[in-house]
């Protein structure tokens, strides 16, 4: 704060301060555009608590299993992003709490699927689809929830979703 104040001085202090008071509604963006549960549900014209609820428990408990049941860096991965999904302000910066347990999840998980949908939160696509009007918006929020999905399916070893072949194993 010290160093704040003397490279931007008193009138740029008193300027934060009245910014902060003063905020413009402008900069905050609708709940349609925020990364939860909510914004998914507002997207989808289901706006409602037993909606919201639903998804808040699916995500609860995905979360459970896969801390439960799955590697370090699976339940780590699971715990960021369901706090994401049910905190009820996430804002699209918020999501670079998900980056590193993306890229964990592109190189570790054992099943495609999960592996396609950290690959697909790591390009801009998702963010881009929030410029648009109903029902784009949500595409980062549903992004998220896919990703935890996956990170369930594969941490309790469900059958794979992709038609990869076993590799042939040499006959001694």
């Amino acid at each position: 704060a010290a160093i704040s104040l003397a490279l931007g001085g008193l009138a740029s202090a008193s300027n934060y301060l009245r910014f902060l008071q003063h905020q413009q509604q402008g900069l905050s963006p609708t709940p349609e555009r925020m990364m939860n549960v909510y914004a998914i549900g507002n997207n989808l014209g289901l706006g409602s608590t037993v909606f919201s609820t639903t998804l808040i428990l699916m995500v609860l408990t995905c979360v459970a299993m896969t801390c439960w049941r799955g590697q370090w860096w699976q339940g780590f991965g699971a715990a960021l992003i369901g706090t994401l999904l049910i905190a009820p302000h996430t804002y699209l910066y918020d999501s670079t709490l998900v980056l590193l347990p993306a890229v964990l999840t592109v190189f570790l998980a054992t099943s495609q699927f999960p592996r396609a949908v950290a690959a697909a939160f790591c390009t801009p696509l998702p963010c881009l689809l929030q410029l648009f009007d109903k029902p784009w918006p949500m595409a980062p929020a549903l992004v998220l929830l896919l990703l935890l999905a996956g990170l369930t399916w594969d941490t309790l070893g469900l059958p794979k979703l992709s038609a990869e072949r076993p590799i042939a194993q040499p006959v001694c």
